[in-house]
Parts: C-alpha cells; structure tokens; sequence
C-alpha cells in the first residue's frame, strides 16, 4: 500500500480524471496486476516464472496501453481558472471543445483525438446527453 500511496504501482482507473465526487470511498482501489509484478520484481520479491509466462501478452499491453494513457494526457494538459473563463467567452464552439473545457482540459487541433479522449469519460456523456436533451427539447439557451 506504502508503493501505491508513493505512486510505484499504477492506480487502475477506466477514467483517469475522476471527479473528487465521483470516487466510491467504501471500495478498495484496484490496481493494474502488471503494475504490480513489475514493481514487485524491482524489490526483490521473486514472482514464479509460471505466473510471467502467462503474463507475457498482459505485460506486452499493459506498456503499449499506458504509453497511450500518457499521451493522450500529454495531448491535453489541464487549464486553470483564468484559462476556462477566457475559453467560455469565446464564440463559435465545437461540442468536442465545449466538453473539453468544461471537464478542465485544454483542446488540440485534432478532431478524432479530441472524440477518442472524452470517450470513455462518464462526465462527458452526461454532459453531452445533457446538452443535446435540451436541443431536442429546444431549450438550449445559448448565452
């Protein structure tokens, strides 16, 4: 638990920019098992050459899957308060955009970035589902 609290050992998290209320605290935090053998090892703890045998693809994933998860962090860094009140002033917004900000993420050029970042974010959905309700609606109010 110390490794994980230090950030040794990669926190599982489908979305990696939970809201604060959004985190159930009764559940224990999961953690990626692959984190985990690989910090292991580096301590000294021997793992059984069965169980990295049948890891092999995991392990291979696992990498490729997080060198990904870091670029696409990389791609849209967060924006602070004086960033989001200028972007919320500016005319003429895509929704990509429009989500990007409100979640507290700068946008890029990108188009297919921008949709293949929001996602798998559950706030995007909601406030995409939200926003085009009150289109349907015809109540969107635009200001």
């Amino acid at each position: 638990m110390l490794a994980a609290q230090d950030g040794e050992i990669e926190r599982y998290d489908k979305d990696f920019d939970f809201d604060r209320f959004e985190k159930d605290r009764l559940k224990p935090p999961e953690f990626y098992t692959v984190s985990f053998l690989t910090w292991a090892q580096q301590t000294g703890i021997e793992i059984p050459e069965y169980i990295m045998a049948e890891m092999g693809k995991r392990i291979e994933y696992y990498f490729d899957s997080k060198h990904h998860r870091e670029q696409e962090r990389l791609k849209f860094p967060e924006i602070g308060r004086q960033e989001f009140d200028l972007r919320t002033n500016e005319p003429l917004w895509k929704m990509t955009d429009a989500l990007l900000y409100a979640l507290g993420h700068e946008s890029s050029n990108s188009d297919d970035s921008k949709i293949n970042f929001l996602k798998y974010k559950g706030r995007a959905k909601r406030l995409m589902a939200y926003a085009l309700d009150a289109q349907k609606a015809q109540d969107l109010k635009l200001l």
